[in-house]
């Protein structure tokens, strides 16, 4: 993973503030610090242009944290299914009396 390998920190992106590796958002200003190569899918850090494994630009990326709509929903999933619950059985209540 690309970065300051020595010092164990990675550089952000968008406001150039230096982090821990080990964090995925910026402590300054709560950017991305790292990035999907579109080609190899390789995880790299955000300020690079070119991916270190394959060469491939990545000046339009996709961010590592970036959720799919089916992700989302599946998050929400529990949440949904209590309200459904809830609807049943309030129509059921109503529809007895």
């Amino acid at each position: 993973m690309a970065g300051n390998s020595n010092t164990g920190r990675v550089q952000c992106g968008k406001c150039r503030a230096h982090n821990e590796a080990s964090r995925n958002k910026c402590r300054s200003c709560g950017g991305h610090l790292y990035l999907i190569c579109r080609k190899c899918r390789q995880k790299f850090a955000r300020f690079l242009d070119l991916c270190p494994s394959c060469g491939e630009n990545n000046h339009h990326h996709r961010d590592v944290s970036k959720e799919t709509r089916l992700q989302k929903l599946w998050r929400k999933a529990p949440q949904l299914i209590f309200y459904l619950i809830l609807l049943a059985f309030l129509y059921f209540v109503f529809t007895l009396f």
